[in-house]
């Protein structure tokens, strides 16, 4: 048997709806290089293990199924620890590749030995069925820095394949102690310090919106624990890896940033709260945008309300 080249790693939890397109998306590569495909079903509640259990009569299909919820970061590890490719390529349970998305990555990554780790553009895909490109802005970097990383991660799991040797520079175990609860964003820090991150501006990938993923989950609760797990990871790398223009304060205000968008679009003014004593720069301002949205929602319920008389 050839040595095998890439290891596919596939985490998925409750992705009965979409599971069998993402290993579809993979069996589908138009690839030379010799690749496995590895499974991690997190306990699934619904049939994303028997359908993945379908597809283990592929010989390069195994499919770890854990007996209890593991969580994400656990569920990464033993996908990590069981792969024996020479690369990693991410495709979580609710996402899909294009054909090309292995041979172009991996032809890259080969021709360029400097460069560990490469991810490219991507369709979002929402659940009414409209897309649009991850980077449609040409002033998008092309060649993110760790600092780039820092100030706006724009790179998606989905999208990217790297040298597995980088997984020596990361500690899962501390990733867990700090309650991170995602794993993306923590690893492209960590590859930046140690590789060049290349890029390549063709979509092969689509990244699927959905309203229980936990990076767009619509529960308030849910976005305030992503959130502050985002800032736990930014604090950590901002005194692992100290850099000019990181500190404590930037941190603070884009926590506050995106806590305010989560709460004008998906909270309430009890929510609010949160920003109770809090000295950032347009405090106030975002205070009356909260205020101006409930405005423009009962008008809008006033209106409905006006024609059903009529």
């Amino acid at each position: 048997m050839d040595k095998v080249v890439i290891s596919i790693i596939i985490p998925t939890y409750n992705h009965e709806q979409y599971i069998q397109q993402a290993i579809e998306s993979a069996l589908n590569q138009e690839c030379s290089y010799s690749y496995e495909i590895l499974i991690g079903d997190d306990c699934s509640t619904d049939r994303t293990k028997e359908i993945c259990q379908y597809y283990t009569k592929h010989p390069g299909i195994q499919l770890l199924s854990h007996q209890q919820n593991l969580g994400l970061i656990n569920n990464y590890r033993s996908l990590f620890s069981a792969s024996n490719g020479d690369y990693i390529a991410i495709l979580e349970g609710d996402d899909f590749w294009e054909k090309n998305k292995l041979a172009e990555q991996i032809a890259y990554l080969e021709a360029h030995p400097n460069y560990g780790f490469i991810h490219s553009n991507a369709y979002l895909l929402f659940e009414n069925g409209n897309k649009t490109l991850l980077h449609d802005n040409p002033l998008t970097p092309r060649e993110y820095t760790y600092k780039e990383i820092f100030t706006s991660n724009r790179i998606a799991a989905v999208t990217v394949c790297f040298r597995k040797e980088l997984l020596q520079y990361t500690d899962l175990d501390r990733f867990e102690s700090l309650g991170f609860k995602t794993i993306d964003l923590p690893l492209w820090l960590e590859f930046a310090q140690h590789v060049k991150l290349a890029y390549i501006d063709k979509p092969l990938a689509t990244y699927r919106i959905t309203a229980n993923a936990i990076s767009n989950n619509r529960s308030i609760i849910k976005r305030t624990e992503f959130e502050t797990s985002n800032r736990s990871i930014l604090e950590y790398y901002s005194q692992k890896f100290p850099t000019p223009g990181i500190d404590q304060r930037f941190i603070l205000e884009k926590f506050y940033v995106k806590m305010y968008y989560s709460i004008l679009y998906y909270g309430t003014f009890a929510d609010m709260k949160i920003f109770s004593g809090v000295d950032i720069p347009l405090a106030r301002f975002k205070r009356l945008a909260i205020k101006s949205r409930y405005i423009f929602v009962l008008y809008k319920v006033i209106l409905k309300l006006f024609y059903k008389r009529v």
